[in-house]
């Protein structure tokens, strides 16, 4: 049996996928490691298309953790920027968003109301547990009366994530349309990778569809 060709930077552990890149050359004095490195959360008999929705997201990551190796100001990313930072870090503790958001036995919390103190582990001891951080990034922040970096509000923001009931988001056409192309190996550079942007470009604006939300499975 063929070794499967997977696109660059993808690599294969045992049965699992996982992306890893070196850090840019320029970056690494500021790097406390060489290689990042993100799980795609698939197995070896993934489809190309899950491999390639799955490559373009840590790829993503990629660049966007770089990015913050060279600007640490919060103001200079996006919201959905700051979220997908804050994902980042939950997935590389092994949590998910929303995962303490139910923790609390409604017969308990009757009980705390009643005695009105604390009977039961909350959400925010789960969260302090899981991001120890946390607590040093807001003593740090309120000791020096300063606001935080990218990194320390990415943290702020796992901390509220992983007690907060998420809502999926959707994707959009445009979306798989970049997976589709990457799983083609088509580059919009070439005439022909050109071409084939071109007509899609048009269709989506004669239709209006390229930001319709729709909600597929990876």
């Amino acid at each position: 049996m063929s070794k499967k060709n997977y696109p660059k930077y993808v690599k294969a552990t045992g049965e699992t996928l996982r992306y890893q890149r070196a850090i840019p050359r320029k970056l690494l004095h500021v790097s406390h490691k060489q290689l990042w490195t993100q799980p795609l959360g698939l197995t070896v008999a993934a489809s190309d298309s899950e491999v390639a929705v799955a490559w373009a997201e840590a790829n993503k990551s990629f660049e966007l953790h770089c990015r913050t190796l060279e600007n640490s100001s919060p103001a200079a990313y996006t919201e959905n920027e700051l979220d997908r930072l804050a994902e980042d870090i939950l997935r590389r503790k092994g949590l998910k968003s929303g995962q303490f958001a139910d923790v609390l036995r409604p017969e308990i919390t009757a009980r705390e109301e009643e005695a009105q103190q604390q009977l039961q582990a909350h959400s925010y001891n789960y969260a302090d547990h899981a991001i120890p951080e946390f607590d040093d990034i807001v003593d740090d922040l309120n000791r020096d009366n300063r606001t935080p970096t990218v990194q320390e509000e990415a943290i702020l923001r796992a901390w509220k994530a992983v007690q907060t009931r998420q809502k999926k988001k959707p994707r959009t056409l445009n979306s798989l349309w970049e997976a589709y192309l990457l799983n083609r190996s088509v580059d919009v550079n070439t005439r022909e990778g050109s071409r084939i942007q071109g007509r899609w470009d048009k269709q989506m604006e004669t239709t209006g569809l390229a930001r319709v939300k729709i909600d597929l499975p990876l």
